[in-house]
């Protein structure tokens, strides 16, 4: 090879390693969202997901340890993970990465997770220790004593020979490397799959992490003092979740029909009485792992009803995004009608208090709402053509239908001023096991050309063949996944 061509392509190499640098976290948010895809269109076996711990744990662990005992801009970094390889955070994030295709069992993930390594990140490696050799004169001789990635048997450097290194926790809180442990599930709870993480956590072992031991170089490295892509791209993930609360019963409105063409809310059936007191819990699941849970409250009020619901995360679900919100609803007992209906939300940041009146004599909505978090608050009236339902008390007050195979009702539901016939659509009679035994139910799917379902995937709710049609369970399919609500207690208080 002549000198002019491996100028040539040395300079090819340089300018891809620049290339490499910059796509590498979009490259990540792609990978996601491949997982996400993979993941919906094949569930992982528990027992893989068990056998991947033995990877991503290890991943987990190597990259906190190292991240506190980088030191920026003093020295280059030869003791603690640094004495046995050269890119610790690099080696934890190839093992949570394959620990995630191993939960998945696809050799399609790990081939794609190869090959980014292959083509993104070993150019990156390469580019960073040209720096690195180029700012510490002592960069080469530890080279030829630790190896770049697989690490030694003992250390290649002995805490004589440079600074004395020690684990620093304010290092590893400086370095933020703890996000990586806030967005992912606790180990003891069953729900530790890569359906709760692993997009986030593949997205941020394939773009994050950088071996850097100095803050200039660029600024997407873990040492930065700005917030890591790595960070960023937890976060973002992490708002995801927050549709896995309550899927069925929210979601982005549509401009409603004009108030003309809304039918009458159907009364309730002869002989139907709402209880005076009743506690529902539903256990609320995405696919085969644990979301929260949903507690629904009836009390009697003399000719109204107050229905009441509490939904809270937990466990992983939890750990990657907070929501506890609280929904009440005023309704009169004879016929339906919704007088008021208040949401409390609190889900992850987002902090948001609204209360939504019905004045019948005027034939408007009233609905007053602040955030909690700016602190603006919105009041908008809007008309309304007469007796409405709300989101909350729509999915129990079908419970007053006859619900007879093939003959569907209306119900216009009104939320956040805007007004929606809602078709429920009588299907079939399935048999519905639960903790609390075996049922024999009606299925009905709510259906919308707008609001709250319309786009929304499909959505079914098991009513028991019986006189109470009590909703044993509801299911929201979504094309990221499916979200189940199980009645696991129900108590006469």
């Amino acid at each position: 090879m002549t000198e002019q061509q491996a100028a040539s392509k040395s300079g090819m190499m340089e300018r891809w390693q620049t290339i490499a640098r910059r796509i590498r976290v979009p490259l990540g948010f792609a990978t996601a969202g491949l997982y996400l895809f993979e993941l919906w269109r094949r569930p992982p076996h528990p027992g893989a997901i068990a056998w991947s711990l033995l990877l991503v744990v290890p991943g987990l662990w190597l990259r906190g340890y190292a991240s506190g005992y980088v030191k920026k801009n003093r020295e280059l970094t030869q003791t603690g993970p640094y004495a046995f390889t050269r890119n610790p955070l690099y080696l934890g994030s190839i093992l949570i990465a394959a620990g995630f295709a191993m939960a998945l069992l696809s050799w399609q993930v790990a081939g794609m997770l190869a090959a980014m390594f292959l083509i993104i990140y070993v150019p990156v490696i390469a580019s960073e220790e040209r720096f690195l050799r180029s700012t510490f004169p002592d960069f080469d001789a530890y080279c030829r004593r630790v190896p770049r990635l697989v690490p030694r048997v003992t250390p290649g450097v002995r805490q004589t020979e440079v600074s004395p290194g020690k684990f620093s926790l304010d290092l590893y809180l400086r370095h933020r490397e703890y996000n990586a442990y806030r967005s992912r599930p606790t180990l003891s709870q069953p729900a530790f799959p890569p359906a709760g993480f692993g997009p986030c956590c593949t997205c941020a072992a394939l773009s994050g992490g950088s071996e850097r031991r100095v803050a200039d170089f660029v600024p997407h490295h873990s040492n930065s003092k700005e917030q890591s892509p790595a960070v960023r791209e937890r976060t973002i993930f992490r708002t995801i979740f927050c549709a896995l609360i309550l899927a069925g019963l929210g979601g982005a409105q549509q401009p409603p029909p004009p108030a003309q063409q809304l039918p009458p809310l159907p009364p309730p059936r002869s002989g139907f009485s709402f209880p005076q007191k009743q506690t529902l819990t539903y256990s609320v699941d995405w696919r085969v792992f644990s979301a929260g849970t949903a507690v629904i409250r009836f009390e009697e009020a003399g000719d109204r009803e107050k229905l009441s619901a509490d939904a809270n995360t937990s466990g992983a679900i939890n750990m990657l995004f907070h929501a506890s919100d609280h929904f009440q609803s005023t309704f009169d007992r004879a016929r339906g009608c919704t007088y008021q209906f208040d949401k409390q939300t609190v889900e992850g940041r987002r902090q948001v208090n609204s209360t939504l009146k019905m004045d019948y004599a005027q034939s408007k909505s009233i609905l007053d709402e602040k955030n909690l978090v700016n602190g603006q608050s919105k009041h908008v009236e809007s008309p309304i053509p007469g007796c409405m339902t709300d989101l909350l008390t729509g999915v129990f007050y079908a419970s007053s239908q006859p619900l007879e195979i093939g003959h569907n009702f209306v119900m216009p539901v009104v939320d956040a001023m805007h007004n929606v016939p809602v078709t429920m659509k009588v299907e079939a009679r399935e048999v519905v096991k639960t903790t609390l035994g075996t049922f024999k139910t009606i299925r009905v799917q709510p259906t919308a050309d707008a609001g709250v379902v319309k786009n929304r995937g499909n959505i079914w709710i098991w009513y028991t063949d019986d006189d109470r049609h009590l909703p044993v369970q509801m299911r929201a399919r979504l094309f990221w996944g499916t979200i189940t609500f199980r009645l696991v207690g129900n108590e006469n208080k």
